[in-house]
């Protein structure tokens, strides 16, 4: 911890996005004060995702309340804090995202929180994106669409996003949604 502290100061950013990393691989709380600090003065997206994801591990308790500031907030910090949120697999912080989506007040900030859903791997964040593609609007059906490529490998997903595309009923929804499973039909052919 005390060398990844020290790293999280190089002036090389994917030095400091490793030491970030090993902050929340270690999984420390004390270690969390180290990625608060360096949180307040990064610039950098990729850093700061990692900041955030390690803070998430490390002190989750901490770590919502400031995630939950940065997707209020514009740019870098909102972004970061949207993958942060998706990737780290908590349902507490899916939560978090689902409020965002609902609450926002501009669709252009509702379509970017849609979009990290498919790195949410749970059934609450597919059943969302399910539901998005069913019944929003072209914008919202369209990134959720695009999400739900994360997970196009799974068996299951490819019917059920191509039902729900369907009932939207949009031409561009289901061709998007036939787009996004294409190179999963010419794998199952070639084998």
């Amino acid at each position: 911890p005390l060398l990844a502290g020290k790293l999280l100061a190089d002036p090389e950013w994917p030095v400091r996005q490793a030491a970030a990393d090993a902050l929340g691989v270690y999984g420390e709380r004390a270690a969390a004060s180290a990625l608060v600090v360096a949180l307040a003065h990064e610039d950098e997206p990729q850093v700061i995702t990692a900041c955030m994801q390690s803070l998430l591990r490390a002190a989750p308790d901490f770590a919502l309340p400031q995630l939950k500031d940065a997707l209020a907030s514009t740019g870098d910090a909102r972004g970061c804090a949207l993958f942060a949120l998706a990737q780290s697999g908590r349902d507490d912080a899916l939560g978090m995202v689902l409020h965002d989506i609902e609450k926002g007040a501009h669709e252009s900030r509702r379509e970017a929180a849609v979009g990290v859903l498919g790195l949410h791997r749970s059934e609450r964040a597919l059943a969302a994106l399910l539901d998005f593609i069913t019944h929003g609007s072209l914008g919202i059906a369209t990134a959720a669409a695009t999400a739900i490529g994360a997970r196009r490998f799974d068996p299951t997903v490819h019917d059920r996003a191509k039902a729900a595309a369907r009932k939207n009923g949009a031409r561009a929804v289901v061709a998007l949604v036939d787009d996004v499973f294409q190179d999963v039909k010419t794998a199952r052919r070639g084998t």
